[in-house]
Order: structure tokens, then C-alpha cells, then sequence
């Protein structure tokens, strides 16, 4: 699978959740830096009416969604520190 763009990694200061900007289309994939991921949520950053959504499985998330190709997003991913 291929590997969605990272545009820019947002700090935060919960060592809890990993926020990325991404330019992604369907089917591409964002490894975490937590090998185990509790939960993610994904939102698009241009009015497209397109609904996305993320599944993830083993520290990598999946970005889903028909007719999704190269759309400026924002990923957080909860999970555990090392």
C-alpha cells in the first residue's frame, strides 16, 4: 500500500496522541509512531462534501473513501507511549 504524504506534524503535549496533516487518497497509509493505536479520527480540511474515514490495525491507519485522491486532511491518533 502506499504511504499518504505527511504535510505537517502538529505538536501537542499529550504524549497520548500522535495529530498529523496529511495529503492522502483512498487506500493510502499512515504508519504511527505507537505500535499499538487505541483510536483515530480523521477530518477533511476542504469543503469537498466527501465523506473519509480511517481504520487502523498493528500501528498503521488506513485512510478509506470513495473518489478520495490527494485530499489536505487532519489525523489524530490515540494510543500508548512506548
Amino acid at each position: 500500500m502506499a504511504e499518504a504524504t505527511i504535510v505537517r506534524r502538529v505538536q501537542n503535549v499529550d504524549p497520548c496522541v500522535e495529530v498529523v496533516v496529511l495529503e492522502a487518497s483512498h487506500g493510502e497509509t499512515f504508519k504511527s509512531r505507537f505500535p499499538s493505536i487505541a483510536g483515530v479520527l480523521v477530518g477533511v480540511n476542504e469543503a469537498t462534501g466527501t465523506p473519509v474515514q480511517a481504520t487502523f490495525s498493528s500501528g498503521t491507519v488506513t485512510i478509506n473513501g470513495s473518489g478520495i485522491s490527494d485530499l489536505t486532511m487532519t489525523l489524530a491518533v490515540y494510543g500508548h507511549p512506548k
